[in-house]
């Protein structure tokens, strides 16, 4: 039954119409809103748009402050109480079924005369020409075995089981740590052709600069070639100028951990049913990512959740095994 004449909670006496908004209570005269406000300031309703517009569109925080009402550092707390509540709220990347082939890398910062690695998983199939990211991990210290061997713990059992080869930039002790998992071990061509073509020289009248560009040229072509004679000749050649006198020594160094490390080189040959990658390019495209976004941040916490809401925003990138990758 409707309520024809409602009365006052206070007195019980008929309520009075006190405006359009208000009531009134004739026998003590108390006013009360129909609609009752909430006190305090009003809370402003957290959103992904301001995420999605500086981490994936990549736009300063400087140019989104709006022309009157808040303030530069206003949009910064506003925007690091979103990206905390968009982390809480999206779902990890999750790793694709079948085999797989994992790629790692790591990126190290400095806190406060501190350093800080940022270590970072791609998931790639065998079957497929995509590299699948997780969320990264970061841990206090230089790049280290030790380091990777805690991130690698993190791995749920079902996903390290199905990991059949792994592809670094060869950190000290990866072929240990491939090794002891059984993995095929894929070291990164381009990292070997930047530290020799780094020691090429540019200057061909200098004394060593003929040795440099032997050791440069055989190893070029003793990672693309086919043809066994071809390999075992072009090894000679590395090993005979890696023993000249004038050889510098750093450059002897990578020569002799080259051939040391022959098959982790050549491993894409030898397992060709894994369509291994032979560089890490695509994961250090995702460093890349993270380098443009991270140089003003201030603290390890900051860094860690820029970098899961990169990965998360773009957790799947273009990779391709030899057999499609340019020369």
């Amino acid at each position: 039954m409707r309520t024809r004449h409602a009365k006052s909670p206070c007195c019980t006496a008929p309520v009075q119409r006190f405006g359009g908004r208000r009531r009134r209570c004739p026998q003590c005269g108390r006013t009360w809103r129909i609609h009752v406000h909430g006190r305090g300031r009003k809370r402003h309703r957290i959103t992904p748009t301001l995420v999605c517009r500086t981490i994936g569109e990549k736009r300063s925080l400087v140019h989104q402050v709006p022309p009157s009402g808040l303030s530069l550092s206003g949009v910064r707390k506003r925007f690091g109480r979103a990206l905390t509540w968009w982390i809480a709220q999206t779902p990890p990347p999750a790793v694709p079924p079948g085999r797989l082939v994992l790629l790692l890398d790591a990126v190290w910062c400095t806190f406060a005369h501190r350093k800080w690695t940022l270590y970072l998983m791609a998931f790639k199939p065998v079957d497929e020409a995509k590299a699948y990211f997780v969320d990264p991990i970061l841990l206090p210290g230089r790049e280290s075995a030790h380091a990777w061997r805690q991130v690698l713990s993190t791995l749920p059992p079902d996903v390290a089981c199905r990991i059949e080869a792994v592809v670094t930039d060869g950190f000290r002790g990866s072929h240990t740590l491939a090794r002891h998992r059984g993995w095929v071990h894929q070291r990164c061509h381009f990292h070997l052709i930047a530290q020799l073509q780094g020691r090429r020289g540019q200057y061909t009248r200098l004394p060593t600069a003929p040795v440099r560009e032997a050791i440069y040229q055989a190893a070029r072509r003793a990672l693309v070639t086919r043809s066994p004679r071809q390999l075992t000749r072009r090894c000679r050649e590395l090993a005979a100028s890696a023993q000249q006198a004038d050889c510098p020594t750093r450059v002897r160094m990578i020569a002799r951990d080259f051939l040391r490390h022959l098959g982790a080189f050549r491993a894409y040959q030898s397992y060709p049913q894994l369509h291994l990658p032979t560089t890490t390019n695509v994961v250090e495209s995702m460093v890349r990512r993270l380098r443009d976004r991270v140089r003003s941040l201030r603290t390890p916490a900051s860094l860690h959740r820029w970098a899961v809401a990169t990965i998360r925003l773009h957790p799947i990138l273009t990779c391709n095994g030899h057999e499609n990758q340019p020369d």
